[in-house]
């Protein structure tokens, strides 16, 4: 009988101590994805004078045909609706909001007798900064440059292409386009990286250049940063100029074949949660939307630390009652 009570003892301290492990790794493991995420905090840059602001990322089908033109008009239709906003004042519409778009297509890449196939990037706006890059030599490009025949090179293309990492200066032939390369940018690594890019060499060019280059693609996703006075006043504002009807969001996004994703507090666990509970919906894909490499690796941390809260929460609520428990049972002794 004393033997079975010490075995019983010795189960529940085992679980315990298990769940508590769990419990107590979790909060590692939290760090680690988050830190993993491309979740650079560009709202903090422009929020140093206390103004709040919101990133958002939309994407966009092939059906959509969203390109530079509809960009144009997407800006202004923003820039009017923000001029005119009452919930504005002046200060914060000197810097209304800045934005990237990005359009992808396989190209041909070569340097003297050396030829790769890759997944050329051609982006627009302050891509560069929206998305954190190590530089492992020269710089990336901007709009605003008067010499647009740049490219940004990943690191693994430029030792397939040149053998070495020090290739800035150096001509590329894109397309049979003569293109200067500006920048190498260091490859991010990791499984979660592995999984969400199927390829790793990569090429980063201005979007201006597709005519050049003979390519016909479309724009796949839009970023942009905006102002937020009102709690749901940027996404509300950014599906006024999407032309979204917000009395039936869901439907309207469907017809137009665009998807919506508000990126500021996406990995905050409110919104995990409220993730994880949608989380049959997003299996059920009904718009054929491509999610570029960077929103992929966002899905998946996504979908990790939703996993990693409820271990956390179930882990916690368990360990709480069983606290609760042996208090109750050892007051009750005392009586």
């Amino acid at each position: 009988m004393r033997m079975n009570i010490v075995k019983e003892r010795l189960k529940k301290i085992c679980l315990y101590s298990f769940l508590f492990l769990l419990f107590v790794c979790s909060f590692p493991a939290e760090h680690w994805l988050l830190s993993a995420a491309d979740n650079w905090q560009l709202e903090k840059a422009f929020s140093r004078d206390g103004s709040s602001y919101k990133r958002i990322s939309v994407f966009f089908s092939p059906k959509s045909q969203m390109d530079r033109s509809g960009i144009m008009q997407l800006r202004n239709n923003l820039s009017e609706q923000l001029f005119n906003s009452p919930s504005l004042d002046a200060g914060d519409k000197e810097q209304i909001f800045i934005d990237a778009y990005e359009g992808t297509e396989q190209i041909e890449v070569s340097y003297q007798n050396s030829f790769q196939r890759v997944k050329g990037y051609f982006v627009g706006g302050h891509y560069f900064e929206f998305h954190s890059m190590s530089f492992l030599n020269g710089n990336k490009f901007s709009e605003e440059d008067l010499m647009r025949d740049k490219a940004v090179i990943s690191e693994s293309l430029s030792f397939a292409l040149f053998g070495s990492a020090d290739s800035v200066g150096k001509t590329i032939w894109v397309n049979e386009k003569g293109i200067v390369v500006c920048g190498v940018i260091k490859e991010k690594g990791g499984w979660i990286s592995g999984l969400a890019n199927s390829n790793t060499k990569k090429i980063y060019l201005p979007y201006d250049l597709t005519d050049q280059l003979d390519c016909n693609l479309s724009l796949t996703s839009y970023e942009i940063l905006l102002p937020e006075p009102l709690e749901g006043f940027a996404a509300k504002t950014m599906e006024e100029a999407l032309s979204i009807n917000r009395y039936n969001r869901q439907a309207s996004m469907e017809e137009k074949e665009i998807s919506m994703i508000e990126e500021t507090n996406r990995f905050h666990i409110k919104s995990l949660l409220q993730t994880a509970v949608r989380l049959h919906e997003r299996t059920m894909k009904k718009i054929p939307i491509v999610f570029p490499d960077w929103q992929n690796e966002r899905v998946i941390v996504e979908n990790q630390l939703i996993l990693v809260y409820i271990i956390r929460i179930i882990t916690g609520v368990r360990l709480i009652i069983s606290l609760f428990t042996c208090v109750w049972k050892n007051s009750k002794k005392k009586q």
